[in-house]
């Protein structure tokens, strides 16, 4: 009979091979995204080796692959030893979700920590994106338009974007995009693709038009001559606001009345995201509307304004727009300045004499770390004749 010391060394001899049993996954790759039924293969090692089994499992109800149908979870044999594989069945009998693979090494005892991966199976094509920005017909008078749309419905995989600029095509996963254009009209559309790689159908069309503007300085002259005497223009405010009361401003996404940061009074404006506060891509502003007289020689907007743009982010720009009665939108300026200090400001709105147009000064945000914010008070519009 063994001695004592013999059956030991047999033991520790059973252990250590076991022990030496090591399998591993080269496919599926771990939380991959897949429209079709992956290829199920790996490796495995071990002194006394003698097969790999395998294991399939969906995730929504534990059910396990038995080689014929969904039941118990079974372990299956894989073909091949050192480098195996098993045929995972047709995608007929597979659902959407998630699904559990497991691979396990077998000697005399299995390997106790088998390898385990987890894939999700999609097949379904994403919705179609919703265009926001800007609108068929809409005429934009900044060079970096700034294309934005809604994302679709989808509780699938994750999302990418691809966008078709003029026949270009560009690709993003925000539900943005800037880019440089010409004068005139361009043409955009958009498309969802998952991380499966199902691709959705492409938006509608929109046609925008991109119209340079040139802001027109009134410049007054002396009038010299003998004997003739000029009347003395009138002048008036027909928008005068503090933002001490709360008036017929429109604020709109993270525009708000603050009174940490004022130039005069108790209370001033802020629009854009403050210093502090995450980022995220927002357009932000503050809007009024204001009839301007068709008999006005001259029609000024003054402001004061405390810009704030962390890095100085040429993403991040201070704007102001107006919306004329044809419904065309006008910048009529940029910034991106992070002066963090009052500064009277000025703008000529003398082309737009004869019309109900609604201002708006705001802030882009391009949804990186780097915010940018404006605070605005003493805000009037001066009419003179």
């Amino acid at each position: 009979a063994a001695s004592r010391p013999e059956v030991m060394a047999r033991a520790m001899d059973f252990l250590d091979d076991c022990a030496l049993l090591d399998t591993q996954i080269a496919s599926p790759q771990e939380g991959a995204y897949v429209n079709f039924v992956p290829p199920f293969a790996g490796s495995a090692s071990g002194t006394e080796l003698e097969r790999v089994e395998v294991q399939a499992i969906r995730a929504a109800d534990g059910a396990g692959w038995t080689g014929s149908a969904w039941g118990a979870p079974t372990w299956l044999t894989a073909s091949g030893i050192f480098t195996w594989t098993y045929s995972l069945p047709a995608s007929s009998v597979f659902t959407e979700g998630v699904y559990l693979l497991r691979a396990r090494a077998v000697g005399p005892a299995p390997d106790a920590s088998p390898a385990e991966v987890s894939f999700f199976y999609d097949v379904t094509p994403p919705l179609t994106p919703t265009l926001r920005s800007p609108l068929d017909r809409q005429t934009l008078s900044l060079a970096t338009a700034v294309l934005v749309w809604d994302p679709p419905a989808d509780e699938g995989a994750p999302l990418r974007y691809e966008l078709e600029l003029d026949g270009d095509r560009y690709q993003t996963e925000e539900t943005f995009y800037a880019v440089e254009v010409t004068p005139g009209e361009h043409t955009w559309r958009v498309r969802a693709v998952d991380a499966a790689g199902n691709v959705g159908p492409w938006s509608p069309t929109a046609t925008f038009i991109f119209e340079e503007i040139v802001t027109r300085t009134a410049v007054y002259l002396p009038l010299v001559g003998r004997n003739i005497l000029s009347a003395p223009a009138t002048c008036e405010l027909v928008l005068e606001s503090d933002f001490e009361t709360v008036d017929a401003w429109e604020y709109n996404a993270l525009a708000q009345r603050v009174n940490d940061v004022v130039y005069a009074g108790d209370w001033a404006a802020r629009v854009g995201i403050p210093l502090g506060e995450p980022g995220m891509a927002a357009y932000s502003s503050v809007a009024h509307r204001v009839t301007l007289p068709a008999n006005a020689a001259a029609i000024t907007l003054d402001y004061m304004a405390y810009p704030v743009n962390e890095a100085s982010d040429a993403d991040d720009v201070h704007y102001v727009s107006l919306l004329d009665a044809a419904g065309t939108v006008h910048t009529l300026s940029t910034a991106t300045s992070d002066a963090r200090a009052w500064e009277a400001r000025s703008l000529d709105l003398t082309a737009f004499a004869g019309q109900e147009i609604k201002l708006y000064l705001g802030v882009k945000n391009d949804g990186d770390d780097d915010t940018a914010a404006l605070y605005l008070d003493e805000v009037r519009v001066r009419v003179c004749r």
